[in-house]
């Protein structure tokens, strides 16, 4: 019931109920390797890269092209984990990019964990090691929405915090269409230095609930993306590894470093009803 009144009272709701996250993605890009294709070799092991998930886990239930065998899907290079129509997990291949997505976020401990297993997996097939790694990146998504049946109540301001230094004063003179990008450096504890991109937009949109019409909503988009260069870690042993403390770090302190620009750009009751809390993960 508080969730419910503080959505009335804003008219803004996250996109996924308990949470704002859409996606997360942790992704690499790779050094070319001359007679190395990572996408041919992951392709013949396809099977052997799913049996990653969690499958005996009810909230990574891993369901494969509804019973089909997985598989690489060559036309985009998408490897699928759940029914098409809602993918849970997927794995994005190409000879120098390695991203792999949750769509069904929950808690970011278990999220990153299993992340960082396909990717471990990923790169052990491919035979590449941590010289051959050029960047590592993490990508979150938000996502709130306003109905437009309640267009009057439409107030940005009651969402977005008009003191947020990541924001163009612009994003609060009325128009419900726009967009703020912006980009700066980061240093973390251990000097290692993590370019940001935050792209910010409101835009029209539409949400279809499942046996019910398609709703037009107002929704604003929150992608937030860092990066470290690759050299700058220890990536001797087993990148991504449980037990790998640089990557582990890298990825715990880019996870801090998302929530922070989340405060700075929410309002107080939105980061209530996300959940969003300081020493939580």
């Amino acid at each position: 019931m508080a969730d419910e009144a503080m959505s009335s009272v804003s008219g803004f709701f996250p996109m996924c109920g308990p949470h704002a996250v859409v996606s997360c993605e942790i992704s690499v890009s790779l050094a070319p390797k001359e007679e190395r294709s990572l996408f041919s070799k992951i392709e013949g092991r396809a099977d052997e890269l799913a049996e990653c998930f969690s499958a005996s886990d009810e909230i990574y239930s891993v369901i494969i092209a509804k019973g089909e065998p997985p598989r690489l899907e060559k036309s985009g290079k998408i490897f699928s984990v759940g029914p098409e129509q809602q993918k849970d997990w997927t794995v994005h291949i190409s000879e120098e990019i390695l991203k792999a997505t949750c769509h069904q976020y929950t808690r970011w401990n278990m999220v990153e964990a299993e992340l960082r297993k396909l990717l471990r997996y990923a790169l052990e097939i491919g035979e590449y090691a941590g010289t051959d790694l050029r960047n590592i990146s993490l990508k979150v998504v938000d996502q709130f929405c306003h109905e437009k049946m309640d267009d009057d109540r439409y107030d940005i301001s009651c969402l977005l915090s008009r003191s947020s230094r990541y924001l163009n004063p612009l994003a609060f003179a009325g128009n419900k269409i726009w967009h703020c990008n912006s980009g700066w450096f980061a240093v973390s504890g251990n000097n290692v230095r993590c370019l940001n991109h935050l792209n910010v937009s409101a835009v029209d949109g539409s949400l279809e609930d499942e046996g019910e019409e398609v709703r037009p909503v107002y929704s604003v988009m929150i992608e937030h993306i860092q990066s470290v260069k690759a050299s700058d870690l220890d990536l001797s042993g087993t990148i991504f590894a449980d037990d790998h403390v640089a990557t582990v770090d890298a990825m715990q302190w880019m996870h801090k470093s998302n929530k922070s620009v989340m405060v700075d750009l929410l309002q107080e009751n939105k980061l209530r009803q996300i959940g969003l809390k300081w020493g939580e993960e």
